[in-house]
């Protein structure tokens, strides 16, 4: 009985750090191989952007953004 226990324990590991190793190595970027053989239309996307500037006083850093 405890050969079959042990056994069992060792399999649900297994399984377990498997699922567990598929799960941290999901992103939310995609993954691109070769070459794109359609075009596709989308209505959806996410840009992330950020602007610096540095400035002597608060209004000279208004004035800057404004151009």
């Amino acid at each position: 009985v405890a050969a079959i226990l042990s056994l069992g324990l060792v399999v649900s590991a297994l399984i377990g750090g498997r699922a567990l190793e598929k799960m941290r190595s999901a992103t939310d970027g995609v993954t691109v191989k070769g070459v794109a053989e359609k075009d596709i239309t989308s209505d959806l996307a996410t840009w992330r952007g950020q602007i610096t500037h540095r400035a002597g006083d608060l209004a000279g850093g208004y004035d800057e953004l404004q151009k």
